[in-house]
Protein backbone atom coordinates (compact mmCIF):
# COMPACT_ATOMS: atom_id res chain seq x y z
CA UNK A 1 0.00 0.00 0.00
CA UNK A 2 2.83 2.40 0.74
CA UNK A 3 4.36 1.94 -2.76
CA UNK A 4 0.80 2.92 -3.68
CA UNK A 5 0.23 6.16 -2.10
CA UNK A 6 4.26 6.80 -3.47
CA UNK A 7 3.20 6.38 -7.20
CA UNK A 8 -0.22 8.51 -6.72
CA UNK A 9 1.78 11.04 -5.08
CA UNK A 10 4.24 11.09 -8.00
CA UNK A 11 2.13 11.11 -10.50
CA UNK A 12 -0.03 14.35 -8.70
CA UNK A 13 3.00 16.04 -8.79
CA UNK A 14 3.21 15.54 -12.72
CA UNK A 15 2.12 18.13 -15.31
CA UNK A 16 0.41 16.03 -17.21
CA UNK A 17 -1.67 14.95 -13.80
CA UNK A 18 -3.64 18.44 -13.73
CA UNK A 19 -4.20 18.19 -17.71
CA UNK A 20 -5.72 14.76 -16.70
CA UNK A 21 -8.04 16.11 -14.44
CA UNK A 22 -9.26 19.10 -16.55
CA UNK A 23 -10.01 16.54 -19.54
CA UNK A 24 -11.89 14.68 -17.00
CA UNK A 25 -14.06 17.38 -15.57
CA UNK A 26 -14.66 18.35 -19.26
CA UNK A 27 -15.93 15.05 -20.39
CA UNK A 28 -18.05 14.81 -17.52
CA UNK A 29 -19.52 18.15 -17.79
CA UNK A 30 -20.05 16.82 -21.76
CA UNK A 31 -21.78 13.85 -21.42
CA UNK A 32 -24.30 14.93 -18.69
CA UNK A 33 -25.40 18.13 -21.13
CA UNK A 34 -25.64 15.45 -23.82
CA UNK A 35 -27.47 13.22 -21.87
CA UNK A 36 -29.77 15.49 -20.19
CA UNK A 37 -31.05 16.56 -24.06
CA UNK A 38 -31.05 13.23 -25.22
CA UNK A 39 -33.37 12.29 -22.81
CA UNK A 40 -35.63 15.39 -23.22
CA UNK A 41 -35.71 14.73 -26.72
CA UNK A 42 -37.16 11.43 -26.08
CA UNK A 43 -39.19 12.34 -23.70
CA UNK A 44 -40.94 15.14 -26.25
CA UNK A 45 -41.59 11.74 -28.55
CA UNK A 46 -45.23 11.48 -28.25
CA UNK A 47 -44.94 8.58 -31.09
CA UNK A 48 -43.17 6.33 -28.28
CA UNK A 49 -44.80 3.58 -26.53
CA UNK A 50 -44.12 3.56 -22.43
CA UNK A 51 -41.49 0.51 -22.97
CA UNK A 52 -40.25 1.99 -25.74
CA UNK A 53 -39.78 5.43 -24.39
CA UNK A 54 -38.00 3.85 -20.47
CA UNK A 55 -35.48 1.44 -22.96
CA UNK A 56 -34.68 4.66 -24.62
CA UNK A 57 -33.53 6.22 -21.93
CA UNK A 58 -32.19 3.64 -20.28
CA UNK A 59 -30.46 2.67 -23.37
CA UNK A 60 -29.14 6.63 -23.16
CA UNK A 61 -27.89 6.35 -19.63
CA UNK A 62 -25.95 3.41 -19.76
CA UNK A 63 -24.33 4.35 -23.33
CA UNK A 64 -23.17 7.60 -21.87
CA UNK A 65 -21.59 5.55 -18.94
CA UNK A 66 -19.44 3.28 -21.15
CA UNK A 67 -18.41 6.56 -22.72
CA UNK A 68 -17.23 8.01 -19.32
CA UNK A 69 -15.13 4.74 -18.88
CA UNK A 70 -14.18 4.98 -22.16
CA UNK A 71 -12.85 8.13 -21.81
CA UNK A 72 -11.24 8.02 -18.19
CA UNK A 73 -9.03 4.79 -20.04
CA UNK A 74 -8.22 6.88 -22.92
CA UNK A 75 -7.61 9.93 -20.62
CA UNK A 76 -5.60 7.72 -18.17
CA UNK A 77 -4.18 5.24 -20.00
CA UNK A 78 -0.34 5.73 -19.54
CA UNK A 79 -0.51 6.80 -15.63
CA UNK A 80 -2.68 3.17 -15.11
CA UNK A 81 0.03 1.38 -17.20
CA UNK A 82 2.55 3.49 -15.09
CA UNK A 83 0.15 1.74 -11.64
CA UNK A 84 -0.28 -1.18 -13.41
CA UNK A 85 2.86 -2.44 -10.98
CA UNK A 86 2.11 -0.84 -7.94
CA UNK A 87 -1.91 -2.24 -8.40
CA UNK A 88 -0.96 -5.60 -8.82
CA UNK A 89 0.39 -6.01 -5.17
CA UNK A 90 -3.17 -5.22 -3.87
CA UNK A 91 -5.30 -6.14 -6.86
CA UNK A 92 -6.02 -10.13 -4.78
CA UNK A 93 -7.20 -7.68 -1.73
CA UNK A 94 -9.38 -5.60 -4.47
CA UNK A 95 -11.19 -8.40 -5.94
CA UNK A 96 -12.16 -10.00 -2.45
CA UNK A 97 -13.46 -6.62 -1.50
CA UNK A 98 -15.33 -6.01 -4.28
CA UNK A 99 -15.98 -9.66 -5.56
CA UNK A 100 -20.02 -8.81 -5.41
CA UNK A 101 -19.71 -5.94 -7.70
CA UNK A 102 -17.60 -7.57 -10.00
CA UNK A 103 -19.76 -10.49 -10.08
CA UNK A 104 -22.57 -8.69 -10.10
CA UNK A 105 -20.73 -6.43 -13.48
CA UNK A 106 -20.32 -10.20 -15.29
CA UNK A 107 -24.41 -10.71 -15.06
CA UNK A 108 -24.83 -7.52 -16.12
CA UNK A 109 -22.41 -8.47 -19.49
CA UNK A 110 -23.80 -11.64 -19.92
CA UNK A 111 -27.84 -10.38 -20.06
CA UNK A 112 -26.35 -7.56 -22.30
CA UNK A 113 -24.68 -10.25 -24.80
CA UNK A 114 -27.12 -12.77 -24.65
CA UNK A 115 -29.92 -10.56 -24.89
CA UNK A 116 -31.78 -12.43 -22.54
CA UNK A 117 -34.46 -10.30 -21.69
CA UNK A 118 -35.07 -6.30 -22.49
CA UNK A 119 -36.72 -3.10 -20.83
CA UNK A 120 -40.98 -3.76 -21.02
CA UNK A 121 -40.49 -8.01 -20.93
CA UNK A 122 -41.72 -10.19 -17.87
CA UNK A 123 -39.20 -12.33 -15.85
CA UNK A 124 -39.25 -14.66 -13.44
CA UNK A 125 -35.68 -14.96 -11.47
CA UNK A 126 -35.82 -17.64 -8.78
CA UNK A 127 -38.56 -16.40 -6.60
CA UNK A 128 -38.61 -12.54 -8.13
CA UNK A 129 -41.36 -11.74 -10.76
CA UNK A 130 -42.43 -8.81 -12.91
CA UNK A 131 -41.70 -6.32 -15.85
CA UNK A 132 -38.26 -5.11 -16.50
CA UNK A 133 -38.67 -1.32 -15.89
CA UNK A 134 -34.80 -0.53 -15.80
CA UNK A 135 -31.22 -2.28 -16.09
CA UNK A 136 -27.93 -1.25 -15.80
CA UNK A 137 -24.61 -3.02 -15.19
CA UNK A 138 -24.86 -4.06 -11.42
CA UNK A 139 -29.12 -4.32 -10.80
CA UNK A 140 -32.09 -5.29 -12.98
CA UNK A 141 -35.21 -3.24 -11.43
CA UNK A 142 -38.77 -5.13 -11.40
CA UNK A 143 -42.32 -3.49 -11.09
CA UNK A 144 -43.36 -6.55 -9.14
CA UNK A 145 -46.05 -8.86 -10.07
CA UNK A 146 -48.06 -11.27 -7.87
CA UNK A 147 -48.44 -12.06 -5.33
CA UNK A 148 -47.48 -15.71 -6.20
CA UNK A 149 -47.47 -17.09 -9.73
CA UNK A 150 -51.14 -17.40 -9.98
CA UNK A 151 -51.64 -14.03 -10.20
CA UNK A 152 -51.03 -11.36 -12.89
CA UNK A 153 -51.07 -8.18 -11.52
CA UNK A 154 -49.16 -4.90 -9.90
CA UNK A 155 -48.45 -5.60 -6.26
CA UNK A 156 -47.12 -1.73 -6.10
CA UNK A 157 -43.86 -2.93 -5.22
CA UNK A 158 -40.16 -3.13 -7.14
CA UNK A 159 -37.35 -5.51 -6.32
CA UNK A 160 -33.90 -4.28 -7.29
CA UNK A 161 -32.17 -7.89 -8.57
CA UNK A 162 -28.73 -7.94 -8.53
CA UNK A 163 -27.07 -9.41 -12.06
CA UNK A 164 -25.17 -11.78 -10.09
CA UNK A 165 -28.38 -13.95 -9.89
CA UNK A 166 -28.34 -13.77 -13.49
CA UNK A 167 -25.45 -16.37 -13.33
CA UNK A 168 -26.44 -18.96 -11.02
CA UNK A 169 -30.65 -18.69 -11.16
CA UNK A 170 -32.63 -19.67 -14.47
CA UNK A 171 -34.20 -16.75 -16.18
CA UNK A 172 -38.15 -17.35 -17.51
CA UNK A 173 -39.14 -14.62 -19.93
CA UNK A 174 -42.60 -14.67 -20.46
CA UNK A 175 -42.32 -12.06 -23.01
CA UNK A 176 -40.44 -14.15 -25.56
CA UNK A 177 -43.21 -14.54 -27.52
CA UNK A 178 -43.83 -10.53 -27.60
CA UNK A 179 -46.66 -9.92 -28.92
CA UNK A 180 -48.84 -13.20 -28.32
CA UNK A 181 -48.33 -16.15 -26.13
CA UNK A 182 -49.49 -19.11 -24.50
CA UNK A 183 -51.37 -19.03 -21.58
CA UNK A 184 -52.15 -21.98 -19.36
CA UNK A 185 -54.04 -22.07 -16.20
CA UNK A 186 -55.49 -24.64 -14.09
CA UNK A 187 -59.08 -25.09 -12.66
CA UNK A 188 -60.10 -27.84 -9.85
CA UNK A 189 -62.91 -30.13 -10.04
CA UNK A 190 -63.94 -33.44 -8.14
CA UNK A 191 -63.00 -36.67 -9.73
CA UNK A 192 -66.86 -37.67 -9.03
CA UNK A 193 -68.33 -34.90 -10.41
CA UNK A 194 -69.62 -33.92 -13.82
CA UNK A 195 -66.27 -32.70 -15.28
CA UNK A 196 -66.69 -32.99 -18.98
CA UNK A 197 -69.74 -30.18 -18.50
CA UNK A 198 -66.98 -28.19 -16.89
CA UNK A 199 -64.76 -28.88 -19.41
CA UNK A 200 -67.22 -27.94 -21.83
CA UNK A 201 -67.81 -24.77 -20.68
CA UNK A 202 -64.51 -23.55 -20.18
CA UNK A 203 -63.52 -24.17 -23.62
CA UNK A 204 -66.63 -22.40 -24.65
CA UNK A 205 -65.99 -19.83 -22.21
CA UNK A 206 -62.13 -19.56 -23.60
CA UNK A 207 -63.24 -19.59 -27.13
CA UNK A 208 -65.72 -16.75 -26.61
CA UNK A 209 -63.16 -14.26 -25.20
CA UNK A 210 -60.43 -15.14 -27.45
CA UNK A 211 -62.51 -15.55 -30.77
CA UNK A 212 -61.60 -11.57 -31.23
CA UNK A 213 -57.94 -11.44 -31.89
CA UNK A 214 -57.71 -15.88 -32.89
CA UNK A 215 -56.81 -15.22 -36.01
CA UNK A 216 -53.86 -12.92 -35.46
CA UNK A 217 -52.38 -15.03 -32.99
CA UNK A 218 -52.71 -18.63 -35.33
CA UNK A 219 -50.98 -16.43 -38.05
CA UNK A 220 -48.16 -14.96 -35.06
CA UNK A 221 -47.68 -18.29 -33.79
CA UNK A 222 -47.29 -19.47 -37.23
CA UNK A 223 -44.50 -16.98 -38.48
CA UNK A 224 -42.67 -17.19 -35.23
CA UNK A 225 -42.16 -21.18 -35.63
CA UNK A 226 -41.03 -20.11 -39.41
CA UNK A 227 -38.51 -17.93 -37.82
CA UNK A 228 -37.18 -20.10 -35.35
CA UNK A 229 -37.63 -23.26 -37.45
CA UNK A 230 -39.60 -25.07 -34.91
CA UNK A 231 -43.35 -26.86 -35.62
CA UNK A 232 -45.73 -24.28 -34.82
CA UNK A 233 -47.67 -24.42 -31.77
CA UNK A 234 -51.41 -25.01 -32.01
CA UNK A 235 -53.12 -21.57 -30.78
CA UNK A 236 -56.37 -22.79 -30.78
CA UNK A 237 -57.53 -23.11 -26.88
CA UNK A 238 -57.28 -26.55 -25.73
CA UNK A 239 -57.79 -28.49 -22.24
CA UNK A 240 -55.55 -31.16 -20.29
CA UNK A 241 -56.54 -33.76 -17.32
CA UNK A 242 -53.86 -34.78 -14.85
CA UNK A 243 -54.78 -36.11 -11.34
CA UNK A 244 -54.17 -33.27 -8.59
CA UNK A 245 -55.20 -36.21 -5.91
CA UNK A 246 -57.13 -39.61 -5.86
CA UNK A 247 -60.46 -37.70 -4.86
CA UNK A 248 -59.83 -34.52 -7.33
CA UNK A 249 -58.96 -33.39 -10.56
CA UNK A 250 -57.24 -30.31 -12.56
CA UNK A 251 -58.61 -29.30 -15.74
CA UNK A 252 -55.48 -27.43 -17.48
CA UNK A 253 -56.61 -24.63 -19.80
CA UNK A 254 -54.35 -23.25 -22.53
CA UNK A 255 -55.17 -20.59 -24.59
CA UNK A 256 -53.65 -17.68 -26.84
CA UNK A 257 -53.15 -14.28 -24.92
CA UNK A 258 -52.13 -10.85 -26.11
CA UNK A 259 -48.83 -10.33 -24.09
CA UNK A 260 -48.98 -8.71 -20.58
CA UNK A 261 -52.87 -9.81 -20.80
CA UNK A 262 -52.62 -12.90 -18.90
CA UNK A 263 -54.63 -11.99 -15.80
CA UNK A 264 -57.05 -10.15 -17.38
CA UNK A 265 -57.83 -13.24 -19.95
CA UNK A 266 -57.69 -15.61 -17.85
CA UNK A 267 -59.94 -13.55 -15.37
CA UNK A 268 -62.95 -13.05 -18.27
CA UNK A 269 -62.71 -16.91 -19.09
CA UNK A 270 -63.60 -17.77 -15.84
CA UNK A 271 -66.09 -15.10 -15.19
CA UNK A 272 -67.75 -16.20 -18.30
CA UNK A 273 -66.85 -20.01 -17.64
CA UNK A 274 -69.46 -19.04 -14.14
CA UNK A 275 -71.72 -17.49 -16.45
CA UNK A 276 -72.09 -19.94 -18.54
CA UNK A 277 -72.84 -22.63 -15.89
CA UNK A 278 -75.59 -19.83 -13.96
CA UNK A 279 -77.88 -19.82 -17.70
CA UNK A 280 -77.75 -23.73 -17.74
CA UNK A 281 -78.57 -23.88 -14.34
CA UNK A 282 -81.54 -21.25 -14.84
CA UNK A 283 -82.29 -23.24 -17.66
CA UNK A 284 -82.71 -26.64 -15.90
Amino acid sequence: MDKLHEALAALSRQPYFVTGVIKTVALLFILIILRAVVIKQISSWHGLSNDSRRRWVVNTRNISAFLFFAGMIFIWGYQIKELAFSVAAVAVAFVMIFKEVITNFMGGIARTVSSQFGIGDRISVGTHRGDVIDTNMLTTTLLEIGPGQNLHQYTGSTISVPNAMLLTTPVVNESFMHEYLLHVFHVPVLANSDWRRTERLLLLAANAVCEPYLKKARKYMEELAIKHSVEPASSDPRTSIIFKSPTELDLVVRVPVPSLRKGKVEQEIIRKYLDLKDEEVKDV
